[in-house]
């Protein structure tokens, strides 16, 4: 029997779309906060 799963594959591609989205977003941040405080290296978040 074949199990064929194209929902599987789109949730994969979703997750993998927003993650690399957030880290966009997470290394736009860290580089305001860099340029701001002048001080690379070392994160205000938790």
């Amino acid at each position: 029997m074949q199990f064929h799963q194209p929902q599987l594959t789109l949730i994969v591609d979703e997750q993998l779309h927003r993650c690399y989205t957030f880290n966009v977003i997470i290394k736009v941040v860290n580089a305001n906060i860099c340029n701001c405080m002048g001080q690379c290296g070392i994160s205000p978040l938790p």
